[in-house]
């Protein structure tokens, strides 16, 4: 027999066969949907607020069209709405991994850049280094 939470579920094969299905749909996108919440978190870190509000905002429409349309007029029911789910996943967490992918690309190139520097900066100090070795063999009086 049923206890506690379990009366009030719909166990029925029906039930269990949309629930699937919905799960398999939902499933599909949830690895892009980690990286959507670790890059959200590295873009929150960074002090970036408006993306993340920009992808959710993005999701929210999407979800509504994809509902709209795969539920109400292609009724295409639990399926349907999974499938709106995922897309608005899709789109959102692809937001915030592109920005994230992009933002690192910038770190990158500072990085690089600095590490030249540092490299430019060690060559001109060992340059003036053996020409001030050169000059003061030059003008050393013990010749």
């Amino acid at each position: 027999s049923k206890k506690g939470v379990l009366k009030t579920v719909d166990l029925t094969p029906e039930v269990l066969r949309a629930a699937l299905g919905y799960a398999k749909i939902r499933c599909a996108v949830s690895p892009l949907a980690v990286m959507g919440l670790t890059s959200q978190a590295a873009l929150l870190c960074a002090q970036d607020t408006k993306t993340p509000v920009l992808a959710v905002m993005v999701a929210s429409v999407v979800n509504i069209v994809g509902d709209y349309v795969f539920v109400a007029k292609m009724r295409w029911g639990v399926r349907g709405a999974a499938l709106a789910t995922s897309m608005a996943s899709l789109m959102a967490n692809g937001m915030l991994v592109g920005k994230v992918w992009r933002m690192m690309g910038g770190w990158k190139d500072a990085h690089r850049e600095k590490e030249e520097q540092g490299q430019q900066t060690q060559h001109t100090e060992q340059l003036a280094k053996n020409t001030n070795l050169s000059k003061s063999e030059e003008t050393d009086p013990a010749d």
